[in-house]
């Protein structure tokens, strides 16, 4: 298999064009010097519902301390999410810098403005899948 993707790649145009990747790349590593500086959020679901009605799970990951927050959760809207993470991580440890999400740009709008409601100085960036070390 090695040898039939190098073959491809060497008759790529596009490739051709570009050249050789660099050997010698290193992974970027951010820095990241306090704890809730950067949480990365997802969730989980549909799932069977629960007699609560609860269908999904959302989950928070600080980047420095790896620490978890999950909440189930009945709707994944950007309303029920923004309430979990003023209520759950926000009002009970504190502000974060910056929030991470793989939901693209419309949940991240939304997002950011449920959040603003409350006077938090956020940024709210669409994840990397490549950056994702978690």
């Amino acid at each position: 298999m090695y040898k039939d993707v190098g073959r491809i790649v060497e008759q790529c145009q596009i490739c051709g064009k570009y050249g050789r990747c660099p050997t010698n790349l290193q992974k970027i590593r951010l820095p990241l010097n306090n704890p809730l500086h950067k949480i990365g959020i997802d969730h989980v679901g549909p799932l069977p519902k629960t007699h609560s009605g609860n269908r999904y799970i959302v989950i928070a990951t600080d980047y420095v301390t790896r620490w978890c927050e999950a909440a189930p959760i009945k709707t994944k809207s950007a309303a029920v999410i923004a309430k979990f993470l003023i209520e759950r991580i926000f009002m009970q440890h504190g502000p974060s810098k910056e929030l991470l999400s793989d939901q693209g740009c419309e949940f991240t709008n939304k997002m950011w403005h449920y959040t603003q409601e409350g006077d938090q100085n956020l940024e709210i960036s669409p994840l990397c899948s490549p950056l994702n070390q978690t």
